[in-house]
């Protein structure tokens, strides 16, 4: 899990330095529908899990590391 979170955290970066935004993508929908399901994993989250989910949160939230169409689209 954590070198998926890694990679799209890379990926996100790597696009928005790029300056590519969603009218450059195909559409939404489409890259939406070429996403994965990850599957529910257990029931009991360590608080850990909480803390660094929220860390990621801010960081893609902030004003310098979030794109211009990612509140458009969530």
């Amino acid at each position: 899990m954590r070198t998926i979170i890694f990679a799209t955290c890379i990926l996100h970066n790597y696009l928005r330095d790029q300056g590519v935004g969603l009218s450059d993508m195909e559409s939404f929908a489409t890259v939406r529908s070429n996403l994965t399901k990850i599957p529910n994993q257990g029931g009991s989250v360590h608080q850990s899990a909480f803390e660094v989910r929220d860390k990621f949160k801010q960081f893609f939230n902030s004003p310098s590391r979030s794109v211009p169409w990612q509140n458009e689209r969530v």
